[in-house]
């Protein structure tokens, strides 16, 4: 999960050095906030099992991480680059790491009867992009783009899942899939070089993951992984 946290800093780094030559706004900063995810139907399949496991709720957790940020913005160092409604928007990539913990808990499941659940400890590193679009508010000479900018963003998220199944029985699983996310928050600048957002984002993701259980085999278990976030974000605009 390390490496996959370090990679994802490199690939935003590079992307971003690449766009520095361009004239426009650019920022970066952490976020951090609490993650709730919402409750998920689990699919179990596998030899001599075929079962679904139903309203399994994982615990209110954690997310922290990096942002860069680019914004479309005459800024007076490349008043040509871009055309005037290009402030309205702009660009959003972040790696954040979410904790997904599920505490021991009784459900029912189908066939109809009733299952007790031991605890699974696990988390998420998360690559997202984001193409935003913000109301620039409050603009005078020492704010051109505006002191405060309510924004709404939509883009994909890469989720790297580890979990831990030792509890089940079973073995640590590692798996990747692609989500869906919305962000709408609203950012104020501080000074003209800091700023800090307070935002809401919702992800949406459908993962699928394989692990071996003692008695039963190769298993493969699939459900929603949807969570919603209250972030506060805090960046330094160059």
């Amino acid at each position: 999960m390390r490496n996959k946290f370090i990679t994802a800093v490199l690939a935003i780094t590079l992307i971003f050095g690449m766009a520095s030559v361009s004239s426009s706004a650019m920022y970066v900063g952490s976020q951090f906030g609490p993650n709730f995810n919402s409750s998920m139907d689990i699919k179990v399949s596998g030899p001599f099992v075929n079962s679904t496991i139903y309203n399994m709720k994982p615990r209110t957790g954690f997310t922290s991480g990096l942002v860069f940020g680019y914004d479309f913005v005459r800024n007076g160092t490349g008043a040509a680059a871009f055309p005037d409604w290009m402030k309205y928007f702009g660009v959003m990539v972040d790696v954040s790491y979410t904790q997904m913990n599920f505490s021991a808990q009784t459900r029912t499941a189908s066939p109809t009867r009733v299952v007790a659940s031991p605890s699974v400890d696990g988390g998420n590193t998360a690559l997202t992009f984001l193409f935003t679009g913000k109301l620039p508010c409050m603009v005078d000479e020492t704010y051109p783009n505006g002191r405060l900018a309510p924004y709404v963003g939509v883009g994909p998220s890469v989720i790297f899942t580890s979990m831990d199944f030792s509890n089940f029985g079973g073995t640590d699983s590692t798996f990747t899939n692609v989500g869906l996310v919305a962000e709408a928050g609203v950012r104020y600048m501080v000074t003209p070089a800091f700023s800090a957002d307070l935002a809401y984002r919702y992800r949406y993701a459908q993962p699928s993951v394989n692990t071996t259980l003692v008695g039963v085999g190769n298993v493969n278990m699939n459900g929603g992984m949807n969570n919603s976030q209250v972030m506060a974000r805090i960046a330094y605009h160059f």
